[in-house]
């Protein structure tokens, strides 16, 4: 079994273990090169790194990637593997950043990276994986994709801004909350879809 799968929550929910299967291999790829990306040689980094590996989801974004690149005509196997740790090491980043701001304890059933190493180096921490994400989308060098995921990656700290605008805003009402929600992780979903297919060399139609 994929060791994505077999160490996450996926495995509660079958529907997810069947809507993976087409794509099993390169996730397996995808989790691989997220390791390696988030790994560090030493000192605090290095145990930031190992706690990251130990909490890792479920891969949500990246098998969306995935999926949409091979239904829209399937792209370099090298290159969607890449654009799937991208996807996952943004989401992992606004997590971080996510925490930071609500002054969250825990992160799937782990102590947040603000809990146990403070908000300074939590900061830090996002910066790096947002860093890291774009180097490799400049490997990635399709600039379809590299505009969509730039634009995602802005809309959805916009949204993480009009939260905290809004935070204790009593008065909010359910169209400005569903456009913070949009910002803030529809987007991201959304052109997960859009970059798999881009990469795939799609028509914007598809």
């Amino acid at each position: 079994m994929n060791p994505i799968l077999s160490q996450s929550t996926v495995s509660q929910f079958a529907p997810l273990q069947t809507i993976y299967a087409p794509v099993w291999d390169a996730l397996e790829r995808v989790d691989q090169e997220y390791l390696r990306q988030i790994e560090g040689e030493r000192g605090m980094i290095q145990e930031i790194g190992r706690h990251l590996a130990e909490g890792r989801g479920k891969f949500l974004r990246p098998a969306l990637v995935l999926l949409s690149a091979a239904h829209s005509g399937g792209a370099d196997d090298a290159l969607r593997v890449k654009l799937g740790v991208v996807v996952e090491l943004i989401h992992v980043a606004s997590l971080i950043h996510d925490d930071v701001m609500d002054h969250a304890a825990l992160r799937r059933k782990q102590v947040t990276l603000n809990s146990r190493w403070g908000d300074e180096a939590s900061v830090i921490c996002g910066d790096i994986l947002y860093s890291k994400a774009f180097k490799l989308l400049v490997d990635i060098g399709v600039p379809d994709v590299m505009q969509t995921v730039a634009r995602s990656t802005m809309v959805m700290c916009s949204g993480q801004l009009a939260e905290l605008e809004r935070r204790q805003d009593l008065g909010l009402q359910r169209e400005g909350y569903l456009d913070i929600i949009i910002q803030k992780t529809a987007r991201l979903i959304s052109d997960c879809c859009r970059s798999g297919a881009q990469l795939a060399g799609a028509h914007p139609s598809v």
